[in-house]
């Protein structure tokens, strides 16, 4: 029953746990709502972007007039933007949304699904997924926002996903099939290599909602 879901705030230094309030609008969980270090949340809710302060119970609808189904959101590191992918143009591309200005930007433009993107901690690299390679075949991409030039990074044959930046901004970890179960993955900036981080039986992939 999600009517039952409840998120909590722990704080690592006093240990002590704090029940998140959900918002009218929709039921929040570990896959729709991400919340910044300045006690704002934000989350979809019937296709769109929805933001508030922690303790408020509505929030603000910030993508109405932009159509289309947005998901797969991620703060930027200075809690200035969120970043998110919408279906409006009839297929996934990555946007971000300004918080102070309210502006909305499409970050890439390509017929391919481009989507589950995270800007890196000095604002200027975007990773993102995308099957430009292979319909099938999804690889993480690296966008430079200024010159536009792009590098695939994975170029596996296998599924790899929702990148996240480390704090440094010198790796990657990601999400990837390609070896036949999902395992969690960090790519080097500097040297350009993959190391797996996990094997195990069990599914290992889903990077939502971290920051190394």
């Amino acid at each position: 029953d999600s009517t039952n879901i409840n998120l909590y705030e722990f704080n690592l230094i006093t240990k002590e746990e704090k029940k998140i309030q959900q918002p009218k609008e929709c039921v929040l969980d570990d896959k729709n709502a991400v919340f910044s270090g300045y006690g704002i949340e934000a989350y979809t809710c019937g296709g769109d972007i929805f933001i508030k302060d922690r303790d408020a119970s509505i929030g603000k609808n910030y993508t109405k007039d932009l159509g289309g189904t947005s998901n797969y959101l991620a703060w930027s590191f200075d809690n200035s933007a969120i970043i998110f992918t919408n279906n409006t143009t009839g297929n996934n591309e990555v946007y971000s949304l300004n918080i102070r200005t309210h502006e909305i930007k499409n970050l890439t433009n390509n017929p391919a699904n481009d989507e589950r993107g995270e800007i890196s901690p000095d604002g200027k690299l975007l990773v993102f997924s995308s099957n430009r390679k292979d319909s099938s075949d999804p690889d993480l991409y690296i966008l430079h926002l200024e010159t536009n030039e792009i590098k695939n990074i994975t170029n596996s044959k296998g599924y790899d996903l929702i990148g996240r930046w480390s704090k440094d901004g010198f790796s990657i970890v990601y999400g990837s099939n390609r070896s036949g179960n999902w395992e969690i993955y960090r790519y080097d900036i500097v040297d350009g290599l993959s190391t797996q981080l996990t094997n195990n039986n069990a599914f290992t992939g889903d990077l939502s909602l971290i920051h190394i």
